[in-house]
């Protein structure tokens, strides 16, 4: 299994649930590190008949060359060795990347599988399958009769699974093993109702969200914080959720089985034993909503929170750009959480994307007159991003994302003064490279399958 800087809080989980629910050896190699791949397929296939590579990465890290460069290898010169070696080498790729483009990553990255969506309860089963000798078509039936969707290409036709892999309930799940010594921050909600059309979450891990409990909280915070301070360390607790306020709240089945304060109070029961311990609420890796702030979760956050300051997720400055990309709120909720967060004493970051698909000379001058409006009236700074053409959303074949040269002139502005951040530059970049790779068809899209190649679910 390969285990990156950008994948490792993901892989905490999928670790932790083979290391429960799987019977065969688990290997780790840390970044890309041929030799660590090299070495870890030659220790088992000396002893074992098959050998299978896990790979979980994003759009992102594939407009990386290099990165590209060693999935080709995996597939290609490292299978030959394995062969070469006894052993049969079998590469199953999953994550954000996978899910969204299962078809490229099998007929251009060579992959023999692909599990699309949650890997929790799908992967452990999926091994056993290949253990038992299935192969090809054959295990995506047997897989798909056992309610574990993949999908697999014999070079002509796609076989797949219904549906995406999902669990129902986190709390089976630990959010990281460590027992391994690894940690991580306490995944406590997937899925969002939201669709958003150029975020994948919605797609990948659905529209229902499902949260962990707040005893199952405590349990894995208190975890965290007992091994933390075992080495010595402060235990600084971190969360990951599409929006921090939106904890146990789901607008589409209208109930809540837990509340915000739910939270914070499993929070304060760990604080009581571990005095020394900090959470940070709506701050990396998670944001917050602006059409969920408000006095109330703002006042509970003040109450635990170590952070004094809070990501909110505005995206654009226009009405219009934020209706067109389902965002579900208005600029005015953006105002009016910003409002409420520093009347609470708490300091913003702000994201916004600009070169979002259809916007407008008008939408950005909109934009960039919030962001201004924002840091006078408020001193938030702001969290730039680009727009980044992501396989598996609504918006994964529009064109990738600009900024004009005059935005561009007034963006650099605000970064001389320390008021503007971001990897905004680097994203131009990238939505360029994933253009490109989608030119190449190492990234393809389902109508384009359907159109040109046969899928057949099974």
């Amino acid at each position: 299994m390969v285990v990156t800087d950008e994948n490792r809080y993901s892989m905490n989980a999928v670790v932790a649930a083979l290391d429960r629910a799987y019977s065969g050896s688990l290997r780790l190699v840390w970044g890309l590190d041929r030799e660590g791949l090299l070495q870890a397929v030659e220790a088992y296939a000396g002893r074992t008949e098959w050998v299978a590579v896990l790979a979980s990465f994003m759009t992102t890290q594939l407009a990386d060359e290099g990165f590209l460069e060693l999935l080709l290898w995996v597939n290609g010169s490292l299978r030959s060795h394995a062969r070469s070696l006894g052993a049969e080498l079998v590469t199953v790729a999953g994550g954000p990347h996978a899910s969204g483009d299962p078809w490229g990553t099998l007929s251009a990255l060579r992959f023999d599988y692909v599990l699309p969506g949650e890997a929790e309860e799908a992967l452990p089963r999926f091994l056993d399958l290949l253990g038992e000798g299935l192969r090809g078509v054959d295990l995506v039936r047997e897989a798909s009769r056992e309610g574990v969707s993949a999908v697999y290409y014999d070079g002509e036709v796609y076989y797949k699974g219904r549906g995406v892999n999902r669990v129902k309930d986190l709390d089976p799940y630990p959010p990281f093993p460590s027992w391994r010594g690894l940690l991580g921050p306490i995944e406590i909600m997937r899925g969002c109702p939201y669709a958003c059309r150029y975020c994948e979450v919605s797609f990948v891990f659905g529209a229902r969200p499902r949260f962990r409990s707040p005893e199952n909280i405590e349990r894995w915070v208190e975890e965290y914080v007992r091994v933390q301070e075992a080495r010595g360390r402060r235990a600084d607790v971190r969360f990951i959720t599409p929006d921090s306020y939106g904890y146990a709240r789901d607008p589409i089945g209208g109930v809540e089985l837990y509340s915000f304060q739910d939270l914070v109070e499993a929070l304060e029961r760990v604080k009581l034993g571990h005095p020394r311990a900090r959470f940070f609420i709506g701050s990396f890796p998670s944001e917050v909503r602006p059409d969920n702030v408000d006095e109330e979760k703002v006042m509970l956050t003040r109450r635990i929170a170590s952070n004094k300051r809070v990501i909110v997720g505005a995206q654009s400055g226009s009405d219009r750009m934020l209706k067109l990309v389902n965002r579900g709120h208005t600029v005015d909720d953006v105002i009016r959480a910003v409002e409420i967060l520093n009347r609470h004493g708490f300091r913003v970051d702000i994201d916004f994307i600009a070169g979002l698909p259809g916007e407008t000379r008008e939408d950005l001058e909109e934009t960039i007159k919030l962001i201004e409006m924002l840091i006078s009236k408020y001193r938030v700074k702001i969290h730039m991003h680009t727009f980044l053409p992501l396989p598996g959303t609504p918006l994964e074949t529009a064109p990738p994302g600009t900024i004009p040269e005059w935005a561009k002139k007034r963006l650099f502005k605000l970064v001389g003064k320390g008021l503007l951040y971001g990897d905004w530059l680097k994203q131009e970049e990238l939505a360029q490279r994933i253009g490109e790779l989608r030119k190449k068809q190492i990234i393809l899209d389902i109508k384009t399958i359907i159109k040109t190649r046969k899928l057949k679910y099974v």
